[in-house]
């Protein structure tokens, strides 16, 4: 593969490409520990080379993975030092409507919806593709949703499942359907709720995306008067997220703000 050819060749470039490469698709499976883990090889592999792209987006995704485990101080620090970057001149102006977006799902997260809400507009007004302009919509549908504007919410969630559907890309669509199910049943329509989730559930078990499904699980057991199945589902799946990442990585997941509300309304 593309890191047992730059190990052979030595070439560094490669690596920090192949890297980079594994680390995304481990972030798309929900693999976090192991994702960081390999940005954190991307950013040194960037900083031996000089390489100031490679740096800057590292960054920005080590922050991003960061987030997602609830270690917030560190996510911003680096998106400190990934925005100063982005600032300077030359080929990394456009990282910085990546830097918005992941700030943006960070203050979802941490239920700054104002905040959230802010800052996805924004990135949206400079967004350059589809698959971006999906997720901004789904973080301003979800901080919409959230704070109260619930049918607002779910039209912004609507609009970014119709922006992912022509990208091909099923977990970006799933998001983007689990998003809706949480809109919907804010918006009081259970049973939409219900049928999006389905379809998004679907595709996170053929993928294997763990924490996508423990979310989900509790939301269906919400739209369907805490139904044993899926109640049981989201325990077996948390037994398994904590044998995947670690006790101690769990622990500071489930300390997030969000994921505390998500329990709590089970």
């Amino acid at each position: 593969d593309h890191l047992q050819f730059a190990e052979r060749t030595g070439d560094a470039g490669q690596r920090a490409q192949a890297y980079e490469g594994i680390a995304g698709v481990l972030l798309r499976l929900e693999r976090y520990p192991e994702a960081l883990e390999y940005y954190e090889k991307t950013h040194a592999a960037g900083k031996a080379l000089g390489n100031q792209v490679t740096v800057g987006y590292s960054l920005m995704n080590r922050a991003a993975v960061l987030w997602r485990l609830g270690r917030y101080a560190e996510a911003a620090r680096f998106l400190d030092e990934a925005s100063r970057l982005a600032d300077q001149p030359g080929r990394l102006k456009s990282l910085a409507p990546s830097i918005l977006a992941v700030r943006a799902e960070m203050a979802l997260s941490r239920r700054s919806f104002s905040e959230a809400a802010a800052l996805a507009r924004r990135g949206l007004g400079v967004a350059s593709s589809e698959y971006a302009k999906s997720n901004l919509q789904l973080v301003l549908g979800l901080a919409l949703a959230r704070s109260g504007s619930a049918r607002e919410g779910r039209k912004w969630c609507e609009q970014a499942l119709r922006t992912s559907e022509p990208l091909a890309d099923p977990s970006s669509t799933s998001e983007a359907r689990l998003a809706l199910a949480e809109a919907l049943l804010a918006a009081r329509e259970p049973k939409a709720a219900l049928e999006q989730a389905r379809l998004a559930q679907e595709v996170f078990e053929r993928t294997g995306q763990k924490e996508s499904l423990w979310r989900l699980s509790l939301l269906q057991a919400r739209a369907n008067n805490q139904a044993a199945e899926p109640t049981r589902r989201a325990g077996e799946i948390m037994s398994q997220l904590s044998q995947s990442w670690g006790a101690q990585v769990l622990e500071k997941y489930l300390a997030r703000p969000d994921i505390v509300d998500y329990r709590r309304e089970r």
